[in-house]
């Protein structure tokens, strides 16, 4: 059903994965000819945790953050994995913490997990995890921040890759000027603000340009004055 598919994520990516392998399967005198992305994080603690979700067990996970020196070890209810940017992520709630936020941890930064046997938890009814997801780019969810009218300018091939592998789900193309020195097509969008945006925003340099909101452009502009200033020290 091409519509399932289309509104299925996990369907979908299956799908993919699916064709892929059994393309790879049949191209084995092809392999130093074929370059595939590392995923590490994936080959530890995807499968107990995939079986926690499922049978809806709490676990028990010791955590070291980047540029920490400290573990904290926490029981925790997982409820949904993402992959984004060949890392994997695990949503959770924390029912010892003082705040009911769900929380997002990577799990190339977990040193130690185990399910508990015995326990059980039960993932509200209301939750879905692409609607959890649905106003951020990226991983971190930050429920304090509005979902906002982004417009981006994106200038030589770039409105192609926006359009062939869109920035957000809420992406618009809001019109083409082809009569300039500088042709560019503009984008609309509508999600929250985050780091995880703005980095990537970043990584594409002078082929896009913030056009609104005027507080992100200034935010966009700040971060690349402090990175031209690197370059002149």
């Amino acid at each position: 059903n091409p519509e399932d598919l289309q509104s299925a994520s996990m369907q979908r990516w299956l799908m993919n994965s699916l064709a892929v392998s059994s393309l790879l399967a049949e191209s084995r005198d092809l392999k130093g000819q074929i370059l595939l992305e590392d995923i590490p994080s994936g080959q530890t603690f995807l499968e107990p945790i995939l079986h926690a979700i499922r049978n809806k067990m709490q676990i028990k996970v010791t955590y070291q953050r980047f540029g920490k020196d400290e573990t904290t070890t926490k029981v925790m209810n997982p409820y949904c994995v993402k992959l984004y940017h060949q890392r994997w992520y695990l949503v959770v709630h924390v029912p010892a913490s003082s705040h009911q936020e769900l929380t997002t941890y990577a799990l190339d930064r977990i040193i130690d997990l185990e399910p508990l046997a015995g326990t059980h938890y039960a993932i509200p009814s209301d939750f879905d995890a692409e609607t959890f997801f649905s106003n951020y780019f990226g991983i971190f969810v930050e429920e304090s921040k509005p979902v906002q009218r982004i417009v981006i300018r994106a200038y030589g091939l770039q409105p192609d890759y926006f359009r062939t592998l869109p920035l957000h789900s809420s992406q618009k193309e809001l019109q083409t000027v082809s009569d300039v020195d500088n042709p560019y097509t503009d984008f609309e969008y509508h999600m929250a603000i985050t780091f995880d945006l703005i980095g990537d925003l970043i990584s594409k340099n002078s082929y896009i340009e913030v056009i609104e909101p005027a507080s992100l452009r200034q935010e966009m502009k700040e971060k690349l004055m402090k990175t031209l200033e690197r370059y002149n020290q």
